[in-house]
């Protein structure tokens, strides 16, 4: 592989490989040697987080997308993907939290995920390659979870506009 990083990279790739095809225990494993190897990555994060999303803990999840977060914001590029994937997850643990009776933090939480679609709204404006409705299908399931359904058909529009599907758990 040559470097850590590189070979990272490859745990990560293997990582996403199992993830796509619901192995969670192997995607799990790669993303943990991944993170071994180069800690600063912040694409290690987004995949134990997606792991630990699509295995109901959203509020675990989200504590994992905190850290690439902080990373993500001094990498050179920030994707619109991974901050789409990370803003949903804010908003379902709000969510979750509230309806297990914390409402503490809630609207600070509903905040943050709202600042962090913008961005992701942002670089888009200035990327139009990255388009792809992809930033939309996760903004109108978010907007959908915390019962704001006007807004979440205004999403819903744009991602249709954008060629993209609705897609996922809502």
């Amino acid at each position: 592989w040559g470097s850590r990083e590189a070979a990272a990279k490859a745990w990560i790739d293997q990582g996403f490989a199992f993830y796509f095809r619901d192995n969670f225990g192997n995607a799990m494993r790669r993303f943990n040697q991944a993170w071994l190897l180069d800690p600063s990555n912040p694409e290690v994060y987004h995949g134990m987080a997606s792991v630990l999303t699509d295995q109901g803990d959203v509020c675990g999840a989200m504590e994992i997308f905190d850290k690439g977060l902080n990373l993500r914001w001094t990498a050179p590029t920030n994707e619109s993907g991974f901050l789409a994937d990370v803003a949903k997850v804010i908003t379902y643990c709000a969510v979750y939290k509230k309806n297990n009776g914390i409402e503490e933090g809630y609207l600070e939480l509903l905040e943050k995920s709202d600042s962090i679609f913008l961005r992701a709204e942002a670089l888009e404006k200035t990327k139009p390659e990255l388009r792809d409705g992809y930033l939309y299908a996760n903004w109108w399931m978010a907007l959908y979870t915390r019962g704001e359904y006007a807004k979440a058909w205004e999403k819903v529009f744009l991602l249709r506009k954008e060629g993209g599907e609705m897609r996922g758990n809502y």
